[in-house]
């Protein structure tokens, strides 16, 4: 039996919406990933071989969240080993994580060039990438590293 016209339709606007959902956690992974590589520093010519943005699902009680993580692979040439860098927690909808991590890389990014600004310097120069993570955990109190809990 054929599809009515509504049903084609319904259907076209249904990959229409996936197809611009994609385009949008593209162009925000990209964002995302321009603002970490200034921040934060690489050794690799390629930045998507040293970084990455994840999203993910948890379960809080009876609610699925959805979660957003920026992270660095730690080994050359491997994707063997990695860390958190930036993360962002419980928000109702996979593009609404993805924003809320590129708003807190912008504001790093804002903290930055202002403290530039300050000193009179317009120029960075990373030693080695920051472990941004577990420095967030001591300020909030939590002084357990990732590490920590993967080896318990």
């Amino acid at each position: 039996m054929p599809s009515s016209n509504l049903e084609v339709s319904s259907r076209h606007e249904l990959h229409a919406s996936k197809l611009t959902q994609h385009d949008l956690f593209e162009s925000l992974k990209r964002r995302i990933i321009s603002l970490a590589t200034a921040l934060y520093g690489i050794t690799s010519a390629n930045p998507s071989e040293a970084l990455d943005v994840l999203c993910y699902t948890t379960i809080r009680g009876s609610r699925t969240v959805h979660e957003a993580v920026l992270i660095a692979y730690t080994t050359p040439n491997s994707f063997a080993a990695w860390e958190i860098l930036s993360n962002a927690t419980g928000y109702e909808e996979e593009i609404a994580a993805l924003e809320a991590l590129l708003e807190d890389l912008k504001k790093g990014m804002g903290e930055t060039i202002s403290g530039l600004e300050r000193q009179g310097r317009w120029d960075v120069k990373h030693e080695a990438m920051p472990d941004v993570e577990s420095k967030r955990r001591e300020r909030l109190g939590n002084l357990t590293t990732i590490k920590e809990d993967i080896e318990e």
